[in-house]
């Protein structure tokens, strides 16, 4: 089997297409609707729980291979099933639809070619969005257990097939190699969160950028072993992971860049100084100086964005804002957050549509900002009560 896997944020167009166009029907779901707009409304109540997810919907279409025997519907039901559960999509928890298409034809002939599509809701019934950072890795560990378990014939996936072959001498790194790239840039990310995602699977990556931030090279180390960009392939060099994959690198990475790869260096030396004495308890230590992984994050720098905008807008400074825990400083059209120690934790754009980048956020830090944001909603409401009365001046607020 051979899955193609997409993520998006229009349920109702992928579900009209998927369950509701000219051969296709409806095999399995666990929804009520009846129409494309239904399903949708369904799809949004959910999503509406939580608000930071972009892409909600998980739509992967299924295909066979053309020599396999003919199954039944009870056994496309299964074998959707038996996929869910594979990626951690419970069927009590996630709501998903299953349709059968029978408008394609195999190649160069009449004879139909089924397959199918699976629509899964990444928002769970508790608005909590299901990490899918693995998903493209996974799916092809789950189509080849479960080609097994109903004797189809195994298949490679499409993008195995595609990829080009790196250094043979080395095929287990490479390929472990090219298969987290292809997943770090699914969604196409800016280059630091493509490095972030690289270094969270001990993926070592190196970057040749000149002085004005031009990207020239790109290395990768997994294993103790060492593979330049070509050696991995012509889609994974440092030409390659941006016109191929689509990976955006701007000149005003570099820093960031720089910075990412410093601080996995030193997170590596951290935790291997802590394996000598692994009796002891210290988690919160570790936690102020280890490095989150990139998905914690992405996710906590979500969490903060919002609260440090919204305190930057009613507070107005010119450049810095100096509080007792962090310093809130304007680079451009980005609020950097850094601790009193001058330390750097986070880039929040001041553009909404971009998004926010953690460096080395924790728990603490989102707990904190989160008390801001209630001090921020008490004020907002108390100005609303008394904006005729109160003059313009420092909220007071406090960092």
């Amino acid at each position: 089997m051979i899955a193609n896997l997409n993520k998006g944020g229009n349920a109702y167009g992928t579900i009209k297409y998927a369950a509701f166009k000219d051969g296709a029907y409806l095999l399995d779901t666990n929804m009520a609707g009846y129409d494309p707009a239904q399903l949708a409304s369904e799809f949004e109540y959910f999503v509406k729980k939580n608000n930071y997810v972009q892409v909600p919907v998980f739509h992967a279409s299924i295909n066979f291979h053309p020599s396999d025997r003919k199954l039944t519907e009870e056994e496309y039901i299964d074998i959707a099933s038996d996929l869910r559960k594979e990626l951690a999509f419970d069927d009590n928890n996630h709501q998903y639809l299953l349709a059968l298409h029978t408008d394609a034809k195999l190649l160069n002939t009449d004879e139909i070619r089924p397959h199918l599509h699976l629509i899964v809701n990444r928002v769970d019934f508790q608005g909590k969005c299901k990490n899918d950072y693995l998903d493209y890795i996974n799916i092809q560990k789950a189509l080849r257990k479960i080609e097994q378990k109903y004797e189809l014939i195994p298949q490679q996936s499409s993008w195995e097939v595609e990829a080009k072959k790196g250094n043979p001498s080395r095929e287990e790194e490479t390929k472990f190699i090219q298969d987290a790239i292809k997943q770090a840039a699914n969604d196409k990310p800016e280059m630091p969160t493509f490095i972030s995602r690289l270094l969270e699977q001990n993926i070592d990556v190196q970057c040749r950028i000149t002085r004005t931030g031009k990207l020239q090279g790109i290395s990768y180390c997994y294993n103790d072993k060492v593979l330049k960009g070509r050696q991995v392939g012509q889609d994974y060099t440092h030409i390659g992971i941006q016109s191929k994959l689509g990976v955006v690198h701007k000149p005003s990475h570099k820093q960031q860049i720089e910075l990412l790869i410093k601080t996995h260096q030193v997170d590596k030396d951290l935790s291997t100084a802590s394996t000598t004495d692994s009796n002891s308890d210290d988690s919160n230590s570790t936690s102020s100086l280890s490095v989150s992984s990139s998905l914690s994050q992405q996710k906590y720098a979500n969490a903060i964005a919002p609260t440090v905008r919204l305190f930057w807008q009613m507070q107005k400074p010119d450049k810095v804002l100096r509080g007792s825990k962090y310093d809130l400083e304007l680079d451009v059209s980005t609020i950097l957050v850094k601790r009193k120690s001058g330390e750097e934790i986070a880039q929040i754009p001041l553009d909404v549509d971009k998004a926010p980048q953690g460096i080395t956020l924790n728990s603490e830090d989102v707990d904190n900002f989160r008390s801001l944001q209630q001090i921020l909603d008490k004020h907002q409401a108390l100005q609303q009560q008394q904006q005729q009365k109160q003059p313009k001046k420092s909220s007071g607020l406090e960092l």
